[in-house]
C-alpha cells in the first residue's frame, strides 16, 4: 500500500523533472536571444565588411540549430512528464514566449525612435526586434495549440 511519504517522494521527483525541463528551456532560450542578438550586432555594422557575411551566415545557422534543439527538448520534456505537469510545462514555455513578446516590441518600439531622438533611430533594430518577436509568436503559437489540445482531452 502507498503511504504518505511514497506519494510525497512521488511528487517532489516530478517537480524536480518539470523544473530541470524548464531550466533548459530558459537556458536554450538565452542562447537564442545571444545569437540573435550577434546576428544583428553584425549586421548594424559591428563586423568588418570581411566577416559580416561569414557571421551572418553563422548566426543563421545558430539560430535555426537552436530553434531546433528547443522544439526537440519540449516535445522529449513533455513526453517524460505525467498528467497536468506537462500542461504547467506548456504553460510556462507560453510566458516565456510571451516575455519574449514584450522584449521585441520594446525594442521595436526603441527602434521606431519612441526612447530617443527620431534622427538616431536604428534601422537593424527593426530586424532585431521582428526577429525575436517572429520566434517568440511561432512558440506562443504552438503552445496554445499544445495547451488546448490538453483541455481537449480532459473535457472527454
Amino acid at each position: 500500500m502507498i503511504n504518505n511519504k511514497t506519494i510525497n517522494l512521488i511528487k517532489t521527483k516530478i517537480m524536480v523533472t518539470l523544473r530541470e525541463q524548464c531550466e533548459v528551456v530558459y537556458v536554450i532560450g538565452i542562447l537564442l536571444l545571444f545569437v540573435v542578438s550577434f546576428l544583428w550586432m553584425c549586421v548594424d555594422g559591428l563586423c568588418t565588411p570581411d566577416w559580416l557575411l561569414p557571421n551572418v551566415i553563422l548566426s543563421c545557422v545558430g539560430e535555426v540549430l537552436l530553434c531546433y534543439v528547443l522544439v526537440r527538448h519540449i516535445r522529449r520534456g513533455a513526453t517524460r512528464l505525467r498528467g497536468s505537469r506537462v500542461k504547467d510545462f506548456y504553460k510556462r514555455i507560453f510566458l516565456l514566449s510571451l516575455l519574449w513578446i514584450l522584449f521585441g516590441i520594446v525594442w521595436l518600439l526603441d527602434a521606431c525612435g519612441i526612447f530617443k531622438a527620431w534622427s538616431v533611430r536604428s534601422t537593424s533594430g527593426f530586424g532585431f526586434s521582428f526577429n525575436i518577436i517572429l520566434i517568440a509568436l511561432i512558440f506562443l503559437v504552438w503552445m496554445m495549440i499544445e495547451i488546448h489540445k490538453i483541455n481537449k482531452r480532459r473535457k472527454k
